[in-house]
């Protein structure tokens, strides 16, 4: 992580706004994230590539009864997906519940989790020392 900033709002005792630049330490890729709960709400993604990208607008708070898409763009082609409509919130209790009930992919979701929390730490480092 090279860069990072975050907005603390002091009488809420929490983080309103942030963002960081994470790069790898052995390779030349990137990424740039960014959150606000203040901010005009979006929840999308963008993955660059040197021939073209992919995106998605509000693709995991999609409302239950709504679609999004995954969109692919390169300079010759456009391709548009459509996600199903489902209800995310519901598929992550599931999702949980599956992991406490069966053990299947316990240890992966900690080692997830636990890199999560790595880089969320890093960030709030990195934006503390500023």
């Amino acid at each position: 992580m090279s860069a990072a900033n975050l907005c603390f709002d002091k009488q809420k005792e929490i983080d309103i706004w942030g963002g960081a630049y994470l790069n790898q330490k052995k390779e030349s890729l990137f990424a740039e994230i960014a959150f606000g709960f203040d901010n005009f709400y979006q929840c999308n993604l963008e993955l660059w590539g040197s021939d073209g990208k992919i995106s998605t607008k509000r693709i995991f708070t999609t409302p239950p009864d709504k679609s999004s898409e995954i969109i692919i763009e390169s300079s010759n082609e456009n391709y548009v997906f459509p996600v199903k409509p489902c209800n995310h919130f519901e598929k992550m209790m599931l999702h949980f519940y599956n992991l406490i009930d069966t053990k299947e992919g316990l240890s992966a979701e900690y080692k997830q989790n636990i890199n999560q929390s790595r880089l969320i730490f890093e960030a709030m480092n990195i934006a503390c020392i500023r």
